[in-house]
């Protein structure tokens, strides 16, 4: 088994194979994941996560669910975020996410970096 892909430790619990290096690369990880992707991939995500925990679950039938384990970090997370900063994720993913399109569907000049 490849323990340097992303499906390999989704099914553990993490959301790319970089974020079970170390805890603060693991909530780091979900916060760039999670603002440069949007909710569609973002369940789809969870989704194999928690499929991919059978292979986890062949050893352990007990381990809990990679998706499971993902959204308890991330509730984690967004609680930190709003209540420390006062920056809402969902939020910030949408300007995000918006602000991508503007500059890669040429909204955005990059000369002037005015719209």
């Amino acid at each position: 088994r490849d323990f340097d892909t992303d499906q390999y430790w989704r099914g553990r619990g993490f959301i790319t194979a970089y974020a079970q290096n170390e805890h603060r690369e693991d909530f780091a990880e979900l916060v760039s994941e999670y603002i440069t992707h949007d909710a569609a991939w973002w369940e789809a995500q969870l989704k194999a996560a928690h499929d991919e925990t059978a292979e986890v679950r062949k050893k352990d039938p007990n381990a809990a669910f990679g998706d499971v384990l993902i959204t308890s970090k991330m509730d984690i997370v967004k609680e930190y975020m709003e209540t420390a900063w006062g920056i809402a994720l969902d939020d910030l993913r949408d300007i995000l996410l918006r602000r991508f399109d503007d500059v890669t569907l040429g909204r955005v000049d990059l000369n002037t970096v005015e719209l």
